[in-house]
C-alpha cells in the first residue's frame, strides 16, 4: 500500500537474529537523470545535472543514517555514480571531491562507528572482482600514487582493507527461473579460498525474491555450503603463535605428539602491528626429515594453503623477508 518501510524491517529482522545491520547505497539514480557512464574509471562521463540532484542525494542519504539506529557498514557503489572524484564533467575534468568529502561528512557526522566502503574516504577497497577472487599478493597498504590501481580515488594512500564479492546467482537480483544458474558448494568454498584465504573480505550478495525472502535453493546451497566449511575447519590439529623476542631469522615450529595427516594450513598475522611479512615457506618434518610444501609473500589477516593430505610430525614456518619484526597471531594445522 506504499505506507510499509523496508529499511526498518531490514535493520529489525537483522537485530533480531544478532547480525549488525549495514545499508548499500547507490548514487547513480535513473528517476533524477545524473548518473556516470559505465567506462572505466578515470574515463566514466557525467551524465545529467548533479547541482540539481546532490540535494536530493543527501537528504536521501541523511534519512537512512538518521532513522534506522547504528549501522555497522555504508557499502557505496561506485558503479554509475555521478559523485566519485574520476567522473569526468562536461569540460573533461574530473570532479574531484567536491561530492565525496561532503557526503562522507554526513556519514561520519551521523554514523561515526560506520565502515565505509567506496566514495572517496574509503576504509574498505574493492580487490577488482566481483567473483569472489582476490589477486595475490594482497597488500593492506596501498602507497601514495597507487590508488587507481587499487580501486580507490587517485589521491588515496594508507591502510584499506581489501574486499572481494561475489553473487550466488547468474545476476546480483533475483528473477523467476534462476535457481539453475546458483553457485554451487564448491564454488563457493573456492571463492572462499580465492578471497578470505588470501586475505580478503568476501561479501556474499543474497538475492531475495518478490516475498521478501531467501529462496528455498539459495538458502539450502549456502547451508549446504556452510556446513562443509565448518566441518573442514572442526578439527584443529595444533597452533601457535609468535613471542615478542621472535624474530624472522627463527622459524616458528608447530609440533605434534605423533605423526599428524593435516590438509589445511592457516597462517594469519597480528595486523596490530602491521602487515609486515613479504615473503614467507613452510614445510613438515616426517622421518627425520624437512621437506617444502608451500610458500608465498603476503599474509595479512589470513593466508590458508590447502593440499592433499600429508603425515607430519611437525611444521614450521620461516620467514624470508620482511619491513620489520613479524607477529604470528597463529600457525595452525587441520
Amino acid at each position: 500500500d506504499g505506507k510499509g518501510d523496508v529499511v526498518r524491517e531490514f535493520v529489525d529482522a537483522a537485530r533480531k537474529y544478532g547480525l549488525a545491520p549495514g545499508l548499500y547505497v547507490s548514487a547513480g539514480d535513473s528517476l533524477f537523470g545524473c548518473k556516470s557512464t559505465g567506462d572505466p574509471r578515470g574515463k566514466r562521463k557525467l551524465i545529467g545535472d548533479p547541482e540539481a540532484y546532490f540535494p536530493i542525494f543527501l537528504q536521501q542519504l541523511t534519512e537512512l543514517l538518521t532513522n534506522y539506529g547504528p549501522l555497522e557498514v555504508i557499502w557505496f557503489d561506485g558503479a554509475y555514480s555521478p559523485f566519485d572524484p574520476d567522473v569526468l564533467d562536461a569540460s573533461g575534468n574530473p570532479v574531484g571531491r567536491q561530492y565525496v568529502d561532503r557526503i562522507d561528512e554526513v556519514v561520519w557526522r551521523l554514523q561515526p562507528d560506520a565502515v565505509i566502503m567506496g566514495g572517496g574516504n574509503s576504509d574498505i577497497r574493492w580487490s577488482g572482482s566481483e567473483q569472489g577472487k582476490a589477486p595475490y599478493p594482497l597488500w593492506n597498504i596501498v602507497p601514495p600514487g597507487k590508488g587507481m590501481e587499487n580501486w580507490l580515488p587517485d589521491y588515496a594512500e594508507g591502510w584499506f582493507v581489501p574486499e572481494s564479492n561475489i553473487h550466488t546467482r547468474q545476476h546480483w537480483f533475483w528473477s523467476p527461473d534462476t535457481d539453475k544458474t546458483l553457485k554451487s558448494p564448491m564454488q563457493m568454498m573456492e571463492a572462499y579460498d580465492s578471497s578470505i584465504g588470501l586475505g580478503a573480505n568476501l561479501l556474499v550478495n543474497m538475492t531475495p525474491d518478490t516475498d521478501g525472502l531467501i529462496p528455498t535453493a539459495e538458502a539450502g546451497m549456502l547451508t549446504t555450503f556452510g556446513a562443509a566449511l565448518k566441518k573442514r575447519f572442526s578439527d584443529m590439529k595444533g597452533t601457535v603463535s609468535s613471542k615478542d623476542d621472535w624474530t624472522e631469522e627463527k622459524p616458528l615450529v608447530l609440533k605434534f605428539d605423533h605423526p599428524t595427516a593435516v590438509t589445511d594450513v592457516v597462517i594469519e598475522e597480528d595486523l596490530r602491528q602491521g602487515q609486515r611479512i613479504q615473503a614467507y615457506s613452510i614445510e613438515y618434518f616426517i622421518n627425520g626429515s624437512w621437506s617444502p610444501f608451500g610458500k608465498g609473500s603476503s599474509i595479512g589477516r589470513k593466508r590458508i594453503h590447502t593440499f592433499k593430505p600429508i603425515e607430519a610430525e611437525a611444521l614450521r614456518l620461516t620467514i624470508l623477508q620482511s619491513t620489520s619484526v613479524p607477529h604470528i597471531r597463529a600457525f595452525s594445522a587441520y
